[in-house]
């Protein structure tokens, strides 16, 4: 079977490492409106700079989910510009208040916001607090 890569509306794509060429692939899919992203190692980041290069991806995606070691605060401000996201799902190993601070219910008033890992006993008492408060809604 032949695809046109340019035509798919979502993506699973769970792998150990992103490759420079692998960003460049995804950006070519410029329909994508559903994009989930899994890094299983340990200590690599999704790099959102070159993720969102060249694409149309912050005019598409509505739903997406990420789970990687962490999330920057760089990371935080490339997803403030996706315009449509509806659901914004992630899952870190690591994740502290100076970076969940930096999301804010204002930049993403029309999205369903959930944190998968670490799970609400894990957190500290102050980012669930701060969740609760900005998003009202109990992070569980």
């Amino acid at each position: 079977n032949v695809y046109a890569f340019s035509d798919i509306l979502s993506i699973y794509y769970y792998v150990y490492r992103i490759s420079r060429t692998e960003y460049l692939f995804l950006n070519k899919m410029a329909k994508i409106e559903l994009l989930s992203i899994r890094i299983n190692h340990k200590s690599d980041f999704i790099d959102f700079k070159m993720l969102f290069t060249d694409c149309n991806f912050f005019n598409t995606i509505n739903f997406f989910s990420f789970h990687c070691k962490a999330i920057r605060k760089e990371d935080i401000n490339i997803l403030k510009k996706i315009k449509i996201l509806k659901c914004l799902s992630l899952s870190c190993e690591t994740i502290d208040y100076e970076i969940i601070s930096c999301f804010k219910r204002k930049d993403f008033k029309t999205t369903k916001f959930e944190i998968y890992k670490p799970i609400r006993s894990e957190r500290s008492a102050e980012i669930n607090e701060y969740l609760d408060t900005e998003f009202k809604s109990n992070f569980s």
